[in-house]
């Protein structure tokens, strides 16, 4: 359907003279076209091949015939009045005789009075009127591919074809269509030996009234002028045989639109610039994973597209050629992230909850297809202020595919809830929120704690000095530096700076007490030792630390596991030859030496005292190159001529 005037509607001399102009010009096309067959003297009567198949679309039904019908009648009437979107409101009522759909000219008016346009259905004959007021249809509108709505973005129509195809599917299933438009009436049927598609083209005998009538006053009263509107009439005519349409079919059909008031309006609904939110409300589920496109429903049989748990209409773009989607498939995840964006927008605090909960609890549905990269920063920020507000700030959340390791470590160092995100909720809250792992958790924790050194006792000394011994063990590990903390909350231990070369750990480790608590080897101390004289008894603290430390260092690099295993094996057989408990006193006009090992009395018993030390004894000058004669190798010392040392009876 097109438009050829730009006077206004409800101006009844434009509408006559618009009409007369376009008579002589029907006329004048009709006389030059080539293919025109006449078969009647008078009045003119022309036949119109229209040349398509009768298989043609042979998967549509009635169903889609009528929602070219409707589509173009909705089109139709939005671009002939300049209607926004929102203000094309058609209201559904049933009357004794007949059911109708009237377009007010005003928002404000239920179509009682003035009207843009109806479609009526007649109860007794089984017709379908759609009438468009003060229209006119060229020639031109039966060939294939012709339209007026290509560059109009509120249209949905584009290809030039649903009248033809509508014309074509309503006779191939047994169905009159005809149209009276531009003082002709126009009667489609199927014709010869290969039931192709024709239209017969009929001027009508009946006189224009002499006194015109308001074209939106016809319009209330569901009346048409042959020559000012167009009328498509599906079904039995007065004095037809053909196919009645029955009243079941008839709303089946009107099941594809989406805004007819009193009829197919949804409950709950939510405008935005972009298109509708269609939410289920409790009794309503119609509209559950339904889309429309300008208020008329994609059928959702194209591949590829996801089920989705709300109903969307889009308030732009165009159809497939198909009518199964939008002509482009990869808008429809953009468009539904439109419409979100705005529906949070507006109303955050009731839709906010509803589309996080589609973002944890249904991460596959169609809703939120792509959210993470579609969705605009700001709109991320609130979903993770939101979860936070939710939660009390009392859970940490983790990714979906997070280790058993790394849940485990949640609770032990945060003290909080872990709490699993979808991988799409995750990754969304990633790219612009503080969202972090368990180890970045811990590496930001350490990163503001208090440095404090390490305290006098025999423990902390013996313990700082035995994991700097181990980390000296391999190149990777020999330059870091190790920094005790305090002041962290839970139970964090260990946290490497790689950038910074930094091992920082919980000064709790230097604790004597805190760790006979945490992993004591006995279960029984003497009252006497105190943590300023509490003996190393044991390495397990050590090898505990070890590893904690050894495992955060070897996550920033790429380290095999094999290698790690390797290094532990090392570092633990050389724990039990550390000496501790190192002591010095005199002894008979000399120093005595004394100190502790894990290893020296298991040797001693079975070696049947047999064993023998190397000890080398440094002067106070070497203080300077502790480090250096520390990690030098013990064969350096054999060319050192031997002196005397006295052992200790046992």
């Amino acid at each position: 359907m097109s438009n050829h005037t730009d006077e206004d509607p409800m101006d009844q001399d434009s509408c006559t003279s618009t009409s007369d102009e376009a008579n002589l010009q029907l006329d004048r096309e009709l006389r030059q076209s080539g293919e025109v067959t006449r078969t009647t003297t008078e009045p003119s009567q022309q036949t119109i091949p229209v040349g398509i198949s009768p298989a043609y679309a042979k998967g549509w039904d009635t169903t889609d015939a009528f929602r070219e019908l409707y589509q173009n009648w909705k089109d139709a009437i939005l671009g002939r009045f300049q209607l926004n979107r929102q203000d094309f409101k058609p209201f559904f009522a049933d009357k004794k005789d007949h059911f109708c759909i009237i377009v007010p000219a005003t928002s404000n008016d239920n179509g009682n009075r003035r009207a843009l346009g109806f479609i009526k259905y007649e109860k007794k004959t089984g017709r379908v009127i759609l009438t468009n007021s003060c229209m006119q249809l060229p020639l031109e509108s039966l060939v294939m591919g012709f339209t007026s709505k290509d560059d109009d973005e509120q249209l949905a129509g584009s290809h030039g074809e649903g009248l033809k195809l509508a014309a074509l599917i309503m006779s191939r299933d047994g169905y009159k269509m005809s149209l009276a438009a531009s003082h002709c009436k126009w009667s489609f049927s199927l014709h010869g030996k290969y039931q192709s598609l024709r239209c017969v083209i009929t001027p009508s005998r009946k006189m224009s009234p002499a006194i015109q009538r308001e074209p939106a006053d016809d319009m209330a009263k569901l009346r048409f002028q042959v020559e000012r509107d167009i009328t498509v009439v599906i079904g039995a005519g007065r004095a037809s045989q053909s196919r009645p349409v029955s009243s079941e079919t008839f709303f089946e059909w009107l099941q594809i639109t989406l805004n007819i008031r009193g009829l197919s309006y949804p409950s709950s609904i939510v405008e935005t610039p972009q298109g509708d939110l269609l939410l289920d409300s409790q009794f309503d589920s119609q509209f559950h994973g339904k889309l429309f496109l300008h208020g008329i429903l994609l059928p959702m049989s194209a591949s590829g597209v996801k089920h989705f748990k709300f109903g969307y209409n889009f308030a732009l773009g165009k159809f497939s050629r198909d009518r199964q989607g939008l002509i482009a498939k990869c808008e429809m995840a953009d468009k539904v992230r439109q419409i979100w964006r705005y529906a949070l927008h507006m109303h955050e605090q009731t839709l906010l909850p509803i589309y996080v909960n589609l973002l944890q609890n249904f991460p596959q549905v169609g809703d939120i297809e792509q959210a993470d990269r579609l969705l605009d920063p700001s709109t991320k920020a609130r979903i993770w202020k939101y979860l936070l507000r939710v939660t009390g700030r009392q859970r940490f959340f983790h990714s979906e595919t997070s280790s058993v390791e790394s849940v485990c470590m949640i609770r032990e160092t945060t003290g909080k809830r872990p709490t699993r995100l979808p991988e799409a909720l995750w990754n969304l809250l990633r790219s612009c929120s503080p969202i972090r792992t368990v180890e970045e958790e811990q590496v930001e924790l350490f990163k503001d704690a208090e440095v404090c050194a390490s305290p006098e006792s025999a423990f902390a000394k013996t313990t700082d000095r035995a994991l700097k011994a181990c980390l000296a063990l391999s190149k990777a590990t020999r330059n870091i530096r190790v920094l005790y903390v305090k002041g962290l909350a839970g139970k964090l231990d260990v946290s490497y700076d790689a950038g910074h070369g930094t091992l920082k750990i919980h000064r709790r480790w230097l604790d004597f007490d805190a760790m006979r608590q945490e992993a004591s080897c006995r279960e029984w101390f003497p009252d006497t030792i105190t943590e300023k004289n509490a003996p190393f008894l044991c390495n397990h603290a050590i090898e505990e630390l070890l590893y904690l430390s050894i495992s955060s260092i070897l996550k920033a690099s790429s380290t095999p596991r094999m290698a790690e295993m390797r290094y532990m094996r090392q570092a633990r057989r050389l724990l039990r030859l550390l000496p501790h408990s190192i002591r010095l006193a005199p002894y008979s006009g000399d120093l005595m030496v004394t100190w502790e090992d894990n290893e020296a009395e298991s040797f001693r018993k079975l070696g049947g005292g047999r064993t023998e030390y190397l000890v080398v004894l440094h002067a106070e000058e070497c203080f300077i190159a502790r480090s250096e004669l520390l990690h030098l190798d013990v064969g350096k010392f054999s060319s050192l001529p031997p002196r005397p040392v006295k052992g200790i009876e046992s």
